[in-house]
């Protein structure tokens, strides 16, 4: 078992503790999401549909907000979803959510307006999106991975669906961008780790060049250049 799969059992108790281990190649990344995520929570309630949901990782971030949590996906391959179907032609009648959440999932639709419109058709009025979408990360599951997204593209998106009250943020800025880009060059550089000699100089590698970073960050915020953003739009 290498380092990413003992931290993928113990992901809960970090979401649960508000903190994700520097020993991570992505700990900026998941610790900018998991803040979004803190943050914005206050605004859910009532049945939540999560979009894309995966494993459902940050499920326990919205215990105690929601009454029920239910996560759609198109495949098994990702996790359990308790419904399987399409962001762009959700299962659900019309005004049947309290909160539509979406976690890095955007930019794996092929029509992220649909998306929007999705959303925003099967939630109650009142209701809330919330999402998190990339604006600076590699490719990943390829060759599914169409987009990346400004703050500009997604308050379009959102207001053009019918949203209200849209609020985006970055989730940092230039310095934790480029610390968790090298991070993830270090790691992935080479291949994974064969050893567990290997695989913990790696992550201690990581972990120094991102606290590193995570400084110059304090230092000089400019959020021009970022990981991604965090939402929340209104119906």
């Amino acid at each position: 078992m290498n380092a990413r799969e003992i931290f993928r059992k113990k992901r809960s108790a970090y979401i649960l503790r508000g903190r994700f281990p520097w020993l991570h190649p992505q700990r900026i990344e998941k610790q900018s999401i998991l803040d979004a995520l803190i943050s914005c929570r206050i605004d859910a309630k009532g049945v939540l549909l999560d979009i894309g949901c995966g494993e459902k990782p940050y499920q326990a971030v919205f215990d105690g907000y929601c009454s029920r949590y239910i996560g759609l996906d198109v495949t098994t391959s990702s996790g359990k979803p308790d419904i399987y179907g399409s962001a762009e032609e959700l299962p659900f009648r019309d005004n049947s959510f309290d909160t539509v959440l979406s976690i890095q999932a955007l930019e794996h639709v092929r029509r992220p307006q649909v998306l929007f419109r999705e959303a925003y058709r099967v939630l109650k009025k009142g209701g809330c999106l919330i999402l998190t979408a990339p604006m600076d990360w590699g490719i990943h599951e390829a060759p599914h991975d169409y987009y990346r997204f400004t703050r500009y593209g997604l308050s379009y998106l959102a207001a053009t669906a019918g949203f209200t009250q849209v609020t985006v943020k970055a989730r940092g800025g230039f310095w934790k961008m480029m610390g968790q880009r090298l991070s993830n060059y270090l790691y992935y550089a080479g291949g994974r780790p064969r050893s567990a000699a290997a695989e913990a100089l790696k992550l201690f590698t990581c972990a120094l060049v991102q606290s590193s970073f995570v400084l110059l960050e304090c230092l000089n915020k400019n959020e021009e250049d970022t990981l991604g953003y965090s939402m929340v739009a209104r119906k």
